[in-house]
């Protein structure tokens, strides 16, 4: 009898109705997030979903996208027609006007790309000019030759890169195998894919945070979301020979069923290390998983919530917004637990990341769905105009202030680490691979580790660097007759109450000060005003200015999320290296007295050490010895010698590197 009634149930199940109607709703939703983008960047949403899936579906010369010999590697289902692709092109691109392009030609081919759709923020709240477009480029791998993917990974890259010349817009594609994006195999680790870090909890996020682009309507979307796996599965296999016309429009990536715990390791590392870049969201996914995972979660999933909103026919975007369902739910969650710390945290990361610039002035035109949408949180949170005013300003605090901060949201990373961590079973199996967890546990080890002489960070500020205004180096008394360097900030806040400047770093060596404060984003030569107190060492104001230009032109800021994935799974290797000179020696040359070394590794790891200089050169000749150096002019690149400018002496600049050529014998 249950096979019977399960049998029936399928029959019921599948209505073609049904499904058309789903996919009109799915229309409406998605139109809705659309337009959303195009209000906020109206030149970037038309790049996005105008000239995007256009150029990937053609190959023509002085466009942007070409490859040559690339005549297979294009064509995007479901594109439109040739007249579509023809006045796209043409508008954007006038000079085609005159050319005989064939349009017909390339919509005949089979396409390669079978679903174009873009996932994170656009077309949401939580919308900047920062935000990423982060494109899912969705191809049935077993069709195509190598050369078409690669022809396609070419021509995507080249598209990147026009985006970001011309309209400053990062786009990414990511290229994806159907079958793997239904086991949810998303590769390996780098600067922008989670990799194996994340499963289940990227294709939630897919699900709920998708705006369909082009090409086939992933399944899912019309599927409701109250019937289980196996249901879903026959439902596929149902529709393909029950409505054959209507099913080629529609392709499958998977079903979701839940959340993993085996994925907490690599999720925790994957947010712990985008944190370093964008702290503000990955502050809210990290909430988001400690819901999931908790033992009161019973579900259903947000994109379970989201999709049942869409299909019941809500619409306004307010409704089904993913980041604002997300965050609700999130600060409930946090609520019932009684956080009331967590709570307030993440409604500033929520205002931060969405970046609405609420003021007392008018709304700006184009904004008024992210100003609506704020005002209301602010009546419920309690909030009042002062405090978003300041938060406005966040990259115009002081650098003590935004330490506070910093410290305030590595405590929450910390803490719901150790929570989730203690609550799991120490015998259960983590989803993440040796690599994957390799690649990031090295990158989270080169940000927080406190090695000897390693100069450190401090992560989870802004997205844009804080740059002092004014710093003041000062010659100090330490105790026991011994004296240190303390930089001072120096700046002028509007904001701040105390006016007075603030101690931000001490050391021994003023060239560890000075590399410190270049590595940190603090100090820029063209905005930085410098000064120094009269002291006791043998350094001058223009040994200090032109110590701080060099580190800064040869070393510049450290970016921890600049390498790939390869580089971390590698052993960390030294990259360059600067030796200093007598810097703070009252007598310099021609008898040379001490040695600074400050040198980076592979990782971006900085480091400063110091000698005698005898004892120091041989560091140092060692230290060039690990760079490998093939020739003079590789040496040049990765080894410079700085003189202080009130000694400096060709003469005595060619004698040392005569010593270390010598000794390094290239």
């Amino acid at each position: 009898m249950c096979a019977r009634g399960e049998g029936s149930l399928k029959k019921r199940m599948f209505n073609i109705h049904e499904i058309r109607r789903n996919r009109k709703l799915f229309s409406n939703y998605n139109k809705l997030r659309m337009e959303h983008a195009f209000a906020e960047d109206p030149e970037k949403a038309s790049v996005a979903f105008h000239i995007i899936p256009v150029l990937l579906s053609i190959n023509e010369v002085g466009l942007p996208g070409y490859v040559s010999k690339g005549e297979t590697g294009c064509g995007v289902y479901g594109v439109g027609s040739s007249r579509h692709l023809k006045n796209v092109i043409q508008e954007y691109f006038p000079e085609t006007k005159h050319r005989n392009i064939p349009y017909q030609q390339y919509l005949v081919r089979k396409p390669v790309v079978e679903s174009l759709f873009l996932l994170g923020s656009i077309g949401t709240v939580a919308q900047t000019e920062q935000s990423d477009y982060d494109f899912w480029v969705c191809v049935d791998e077993r069709k195509w030759s190598r050369h078409t993917l690669e022809v396609l990974r070419e021509k995507t890259w080249q598209i990147s890169h026009w985006c970001q010349s011309t309209f400053n817009m990062d786009v990414h594609f990511f290229i994806l195998d159907l079958e793997q994006i239904r086991h949810n195999d998303f590769g390996r680790v780098d600067e922008e894919s989670s990799g194996s870090s994340q499963k289940n909890f990227l294709k939630e996020e897919c699900y709920r945070t998708m705006l369909f682009v082009s090409g086939k309507i992933p399944l899912w979307w019309v599927f409701l979301p109250s019937l289980g796996q196996d249901a879903y599965e026959s439902y596929w296999r149902d529709f393909a020979v029950e409505a054959p016309l209507d099913f080629v429009d529609f392709v499958d990536l998977g079903y979701l069923k839940e959340v993993s715990k085996t994925e907490f390791l690599g999720n925790a590392l994957w947010q712990l290390s985008k944190g370093i870049k964008e702290p503000f969201k990955s502050l809210l996914k990290m909430a988001m998983m400690e819901m999931y995972l908790s033992e009161s979660f019973k579900g259903p999933l947000l994109c379970d919530v989201l999709k049942e909103r869409v299909l019941g026919g809500k619409r306004f975007l307010r409704d089904l917004d993913p980041y604002v369902l997300m965050v609700e739910k999130v600060l409930d969650f946090y609520e019932r637990e009684h956080e009331q710390n967590a709570v307030e945290l993440l409604r500033k990361a929520f205002y931060l990341k969405a970046n609405p610039m609420l003021t007392r002035a008018r709304k700006s035109r184009g904004k008024e769905y992210k100003s609506e949408i704020f005002r209301s949180l602010m009546r419920k949170w309690g909030w009042k105009l002062d405090m978003v005013e300041d938060l406005n300003q966040i990259e115009n605090w002081s650098y003590n202030r935004l330490l506070h901060f910093s410290k305030e949201i590595n405590r929450f990373f910390s803490t719901t680490y150790k929570r989730l961590s203690e609550s799991l079973p120490s015998t259960e199996e983590h989803a993440i691979d040796e690599y994957d967890l390799t690649v990031l546990g090295r990158k989270l080890f080169a940000l927080f580790s406190q090695g000897n002489n390693k100069l450190q960070v401090t992560p989870f500020l802004t997205s844009k660097r804080l740059t002092l205004d004014r710093c003041i180096f000062q010659y100090e008394p330490r105790g026991h007759r011994r004296l240190r360097w303390v930089v001072y900030d120096g700046s002028w806040y509007p904001k701040e109450r105390k006016r007075k400047k603030q101690r931000i770093f001490s050391a021994d060596r003023i060239t560890r000060a000075a590399a410190w404060l270049v590595n940190n984003g603090l100090y820029d030569f063209h905005r930085t005003a410098v000064e120094m107190f009269p002291n006791a060492t043998g350094i001058t104001f223009n040994d200090l200015v032109h110590l701080l230009k060099h580190i800064q032109t040869y070393f510049g800021p450290a970016y921890y999320g600049g390498h790939n994935g390869e580089t971390s799974y590698e052993d960390a290797r030294m990259e360059k290296i600067m030796a200093i000179i007598d810097m703070e020696e009252l007598e310099k040359f021609p008898k040379w007295l001490t040695i600074d070394i400050v040198y980076r590794n592979s990782w971006g790891e900085l480091f400063t050490e110091f000698y005698p200089y005898r004892e120091g050169l041989d560091v140092l000749i060692d230290y060039i010895k690990e760079l490998n150096i093939r020739n003079e002019k590789d040496l040049s690149d990765r080894f410079v010698l700085h003189l202080p400018e009130s000694a400096r002496n060709i003469e005595t600049s060619a004698r040392i590197y005569q010593e270390v050529y010598k000794s390094i014998e290239i």
